[in-house]
């Protein structure tokens, strides 16, 4: 079948209908004779999508959410028109001409300023105009001090905003972004979510996919939340995203009460402890104004794996998130043993006067389940006149052994 055609109603820009990947996955065995091979080319068959549908208007953000391996990059190679069907048909008005996985095709010998004039001449700027935006793009990734020096000498955030910067400059008519919000630097990456959504508000469409249901909901419409190739809930982002944590926790089995009133959920193959709200010499604290600085401190007390996705949140009474930061790579997540302590250190709480909590998790890389995450594991009060809503401060992480 078709990975393209033309879309009939104007407002409607993507649609999928039943859209199936399978791919041929060869034995684990060595190939000792002419027989042997012709079984590897008679391979078992992988689905990666199974019967997928949905559509997506101009204007809006749609994203998708599952762990690793539940097929949501295949989704988006099949919307791009990279990979080809097996079965259903990928229907567009517009054409692609955004970025995938951010930092692919860039050049380790070509200049950042090279890089980015082509990035920007493939995403779909003529020659003269991706020349004239390179100065927006130094300034956007704010690299403009580094544009001219080889992209070897680049870090990895270096170069996932070199990327997102020359790959959106053309004004894309649909951005396709595989993992975007897992991009450590959270500061620019809220400067990537502001952008996309003036970007959306101008007429582009945009497909996201994340691990963190919170992301997306601070950037997406709708939603579809896929397991194993298949859809498991499709609809308005919060509801999909309540429904896929809710799946994340009953993976893991009920959570349980602490004596300190706060709730527990996790696989058991890590243990926080001594959870603190504290000034930033330290002081553990209860109450604090509006504006102050402020920290949170927590130690690993027992691990039985290496790596986990550390994550801190602030929210209200009723469950809403203000605030949510993850430290570093979300993929990977970061080395943790028995004895480790994180802190991280906001430089200013500009949250309403009111009652918050805190929550603090380990999660498996991948976001594939929670190895231990304390729901309201400390509470604490503002006082005086701060911004309602969602925030993301200034802030730092570091980590010590104890």
């Amino acid at each position: 079948m078709s990975s393209e055609h033309r879309v009939t109603p104007a407002e409607v820009i993507v649609e999928v209908r039943n859209l199936t990947k399978t791919f041929r996955v060869p034995h684990a065995k060595r190939v000792r004779s002419f027989a042997h091979l012709r079984d590897m080319f008679s391979r078992e068959r992988f689905t990666a999508v199974d019967d997928v549908s949905f559509e997506v208007r101009r204007g809006e953000v749609f994203g998708l959410i599952g762990a690793n391996g539940s097929g949501k990059s295949t989704v988006l190679r099949l919307v791009a028109g990279l990979t080809r069907p097996s079965s259903g048909v990928v229907l567009r008005s517009a054409g692609v001409n955004g970025l995938l996985s951010l930092g692919e095709g860039l050049q380790n010998e070509l200049s950042g300023r090279d890089n980015a004039y082509t990035v920007a001449v493939l995403a779909g700027l003529p020659p003269w105009a991706a020349r004239d935006k390179l100065e927006w793009i130094a300034e956007f990734s704010e690299l403009g001090d580094v544009m001219d020096q080889p992209l070897r000498t680049y870090s990895d955030g270096m170069r996932l905003r070199l990327a997102f910067a020359a790959s959106v400059a053309v004004d894309p008519e649909i951005l396709v972004v595989d993992e975007l919000l897992a991009v450590g630097d959270i500061r620019f990456r809220q400067r990537c979510i502001d952008h996309m959504k003036g970007l959306a508000k101008s007429g582009s469409t945009i497909l996201v996919t994340s691990h963190s249901p919170a992301e997306l909901e601070d950037v997406c419409d709708r939603a579809i939340w896929l397991r194993n190739g298949r859809t498991m809930s499709i609809g308005d982002v919060g509801t999909v995203s309540q429904h896929y944590a809710n799946a994340m926790r009953d993976a893991v089995g009920p959570a349980s009460v602490e004596s300190d009133g706060s709730m527990r959920i996790g696989s058991g193959e890590a243990e926080l402890a001594d959870i603190f709200v504290t000034t930033p010499s330290g002081i553990p604290i209860e109450e604090l104004r509006a504006g102050e600085p402020v920290a949170v401190e927590f130690t690993v007390a027992r691990c039985d794996v290496g790596r986990a996705i550390v994550g801190v949140s602030l929210s209200l009474e009723d469950g809403t998130t203000v605030l949510d930061l993850v430290q570093d790579d979300e993929e990977r997540g970061v080395p943790i043993a028995p004895g480790v302590r994180f802190r991280i250190e906001l430089e200013r709480l500009d949250l309403g006067s009111g009652d918050y909590f805190v929550d603090v998790g380990l999660y498996a890389p991948g976001w594939t389940h929670p190895l231990d995450y304390r729901w309201h594991a400390r509470g604490f009060t503002v006082r005086g006149p701060g911004q309602p809503g969602k925030l993301t401060p200034p802030h730092s992480w570091s980590c010590e052994t104890r």
